[in-house]
């Protein structure tokens, strides 16, 4: 008899976190290497709690529509695993039969995912632990491109280019613009803001990222180059 799957969303939600969901449960279904397909409600919390939903048999139709659609079908949450809730979380996954354990995630998710396999080799419990990446930041190790980061990237060119002219138009008024994108320790995000720029004068004039970090005195001399040489300044 095949084992059963487990599935949870976590982290932040990206435009294409469900698209990611509906790619492992039809394949599963496809090649049938598992009984039943479960999703957690609300990530870590959800096998907490004994929120477990089936996910099998759902027609092509819907499943084509939850693709399309942003945010977490499932729901997310940034839950960590802690010493406490290590009896409690086998006795979720013995009682559903889980033993294949899928966790959409970045990199606390990896993490988490790691933790759970641990525990599970040092408890006895067979179980299959597969991290699926996910994040905007595009820096989980060995990943070249990241599910979320794409349409993300796409996202601040635009607003960047947006900004740009918005900057440049008004001259004297509001020459100088500063975004902040999201990116920890990596700077793909940031790095993107340039995707649209097809001149000199376009926006960015100027993107710091945390790789080659920048102090203060620097920053504003870039700045004022910028503003001397084009009349406005937008930086990422």
């Amino acid at each position: 008899m095949a084992s059963n799957m487990l599935v949870m969303q976590s982290g932040g939600s990206t435009q294409v976190l469900n698209r990611t969901l509906k790619g492992l449960v039809v394949a599963a279904e496809e090649y049938g290497f598992y009984g039943k397909i479960y999703g957690s409600v609300h990530g870590l919390d959800g096998i907490l709690s004994g929120k477990l939903v089936e996910l099998s048999n759902m027609s092509e139709t819907r499943w084509n529509r939850i693709a399309r659609t942003p945010g977490a079908l499932l729901k997310s949450s940034r839950r960590k695993l802690h010493d406490g809730d290590v009896d409690q979380l086998f006795k979720i996954l013995e009682k559903y039969g889980i033993r294949n354990l899928f966790i959409v995630g970045g990199n606390d998710s990896a993490e988490t995912g790691h933790r759970i396999n641990e525990e599970a080799r040092n408890s006895g419990y067979l179980l299959s632990v597969i991290h699926v990446p996910k994040t905007i930041d595009n820096d989980l190790v060995l990943t070249d491109h990241s599910p979320g980061y794409g349409s993300a990237a796409r996202f601040v060119a635009l607003a960047v280019m947006g900004v740009g002219r918005d900057a440049e138009t008004m001259g004297k008024e509001s020459p100088i613009t500063i975004l902040e994108v999201m990116g920890r320790d990596s700077g793909w995000l940031a790095a993107s803001s340039a995707l649209a720029k097809n001149d000199p004068k376009d926006a960015p004039h100027l993107i710091c990222v945390p790789e080659m970090p920048i102090d203060e005195q620097t920053f504003l001399g870039e700045i004022e180059s910028s503003y001397v040489k084009y009349g406005f300044v937008v930086a990422v």
